[in-house]
């Protein structure tokens, strides 16, 4: 064969289907299994509901309690009992309670591999299994999956041996190791149940792998405070969601903002509505913050009005053209702030600082906060820092931070913040503009504010309360600021910071939040 005539198998030609009835037309193989992925998809969040329901959840709760006491009312009474409609009962019982979370786990790893696979995004895009953090999701996923699988065998296996335990003699040897075996099983059956209710659930809908993920690595400094705070949290598929929520963007911005700036505030506009709502400031008004910032409809569909993007589950063809609204991106913040409430806290700080016009925003000339936990478990933690110069010019200093028997010792930044405007002196808390004057204030502080994310180790030696120094000097030399906080440092896993206890409340923190905000959105 000549060289111009051989295949080129290069060529990226999508293989497509003849059309039966329509010879001349063909179907898109692609296509095709992108319409499969999303019918699984939504079997998977249909499952995920219902078994995650909390009828079902207490109806698995006392599954193995109920066995267990129907095991002891055929050891009491195996004369009046007939042990073969018993074990049948069981076995019913069983089936009908684990089922549906036995079908989620199933269904959540059939998304998986389509998500996760190596081909799962075509050839055009890179696979989300080469995303950090993936195979511990495919493993978690696995697991879940497995226990859901061992957990009703077991139950069944149960079942069957009281229905056999009839064929041996009553008190006899064979009927007694029967029914010993059984007991057994069932408290194996609560004990996995237990297990199971408390460990990361399929709980998610709009991000399903999200409570099932884990930070593995992000950057030192901080240059959209939220919303890098919210990406370096999220799994591989709500990532690549959010990515994607930038490009559409910008279409819609005002102003010729920078997209990821719009991106921010939009964020900001949630967590200061969510933060005022909690501390009883009063009503934020999200509507003007956001029509500050986007076009109309891009905030139509920020809002998420229950008539449109609320109801999209019930209805797959009602799609938001945007994959973020408040609903999700408060969802979101709760879920990060479980992980990380460090950077919250200082947020919370600067806001009563401007509440009671704290020196350090009206006459300092810079101005450091810091957060690191009260315990360090696994031997590490996070150390937030938010830096602000309220000088009239940039100027270059260096953030160094000194960890005895740290790994490393010493850990110097050397980082330029943008001048910050001096703000006014406190706000009236009677004044009419109270919210909207707090959000400007807070907004400036956020998106002028140096804000470096620098993770502490310890050697594995080292246990019990230790320092951390923090330095701030100018080029030269000069002191600015210099403190000294400590932290209890713990070299095992486990307690309110080992990585499953975050895990789960994320998880419940964030479900909660969702359900929270849209039962608010309803009664508007």
């Amino acid at each position: 064969m000549a060289e111009e005539d051989s295949l080129d198998l290069r060529d990226s030609v999508p293989l497509s289907l003849p059309t039966p009835d329509r010879p001349e037309e063909t179907i898109d193989l692609d296509e095709i299994e992108r319409d499969d992925e999303k019918k699984t998809d939504h079997r998977r969040n249909t499952a995920v509901n219902f078994a995650q329901s909390t009828a079902l959840r207490l109806l698995r709760l006392t599954l193995g309690p109920s066995l267990m006491v129907l095991l002891i009312v055929v050891m009491v009474f195996p004369e009046q009992i007939d042990a073969l409609w018993m074990g049948i009962t069981m076995i019913g019982i069983s089936i009908l309670i684990l089922l549906p979370p036995t079908i989620a786990a199933e269904m959540q790893f059939i998304t998986s591999e389509n998500d996760f696979g190596p081909t799962s995004r075509g050839t055009e895009q890179l696979s989300l299994n080469s995303f950090p953090g993936a195979e511990r999701i495919r493993s978690m996923i696995r697991e879940n999956r497995l226990n859901e699988r061992i957990r009703m065998m077991v139950t069944i296996v149960v079942g069957v041996l009281v229905t056999i335990q009839q064929y041996f003699e009553a008190g006899g040897p064979g009927n007694i190791v029967i029914m010993m075996a059984a007991v057994i099983l069932t408290a194996i059956t609560i004990a996995q149940t237990i297990r199971l209710e408390r460990t990361i659930q399929m709980r998610s809908l709009d991000f399903k792998y999200l409570p099932f993920h884990a930070p593995t690595q992000h950057s030192s400094q901080m240059h959209t405070v939220l919303s890098d705070l919210i990406e370096a949290h999220m799994d591989p598929d709500s990532a690549s969601q959010w990515s994607a929520w930038l490009d559409e963007l910008k279409p819609s911005i005002r102003n010729k903002l920078p997209p990821a700036l719009a991106r921010e505030r939009i964020v900001q506009a949630v967590y200061l509505s969510t933060m005022t709502d909690k501390d009883g400031i009063g009503n934020w008004k999200l509507n003007n913050i956001l029509t500050s910032i986007v076009r109309r409809e891009m905030r139509d569909w920020i809002m998420a009005e229950p008539s449109s993007t609320l109801i999209s589950h019930e209805n797959p063809e009602s799609v938001s053209k945007l994959p973020f609204n408040i609903s999700s991106l408060r969802r979101l913040l709760e879920h990060t702030e479980a992980w990380q409430p460090g950077l919250f806290r200082i947020i919370r700080r600067a806001r009563n600082d401007i509440l009671t016009g704290d020196n350090s925003l009206i006459s300092s000339e810079w101005r450091m906060d810091h957060d690191l936990p009260l315990v360090c478990p696994d031997g590490q933690g996070d150390l937030f820092l938010m830096v602000h110069n309220f000088g009239e010019r940039e100027e270059t200093v260096e953030v160094e931070v000194v960890v005895p028997d740290g790994l490393p010792v010493v850990q110097t930044f050397r980082v330029t913040p943008q001048p910050t405007p001096k703000l006014p002196a406190a706000i009236p808390l009677n004044s009419s503009s109270l919210t909207e004057t707090l959000a400007d204030r807070l907004s400036i502080l956020m998106e002028r504010g140096l804000v470096l994310w620098i993770g502490l180790a310890w050697s594995p030696k080292v246990r019990g309360r230790h320092p951390v120094q923090i330095h701030l000097r100018k080029q030269g030399g000069e002191t600015i600021s210099s403190v000294v906080i400590s932290t209890d440092v713990q070299q095992r896993s486990g307690g309110a910071g080992s990585t499953q206890v975050r895990m789960r409340r994320a998880s419940s923190l964030g479900i909660e939040a969702l359900r929270e905000v849209r039962d608010s959105l309803k009664m508007r």
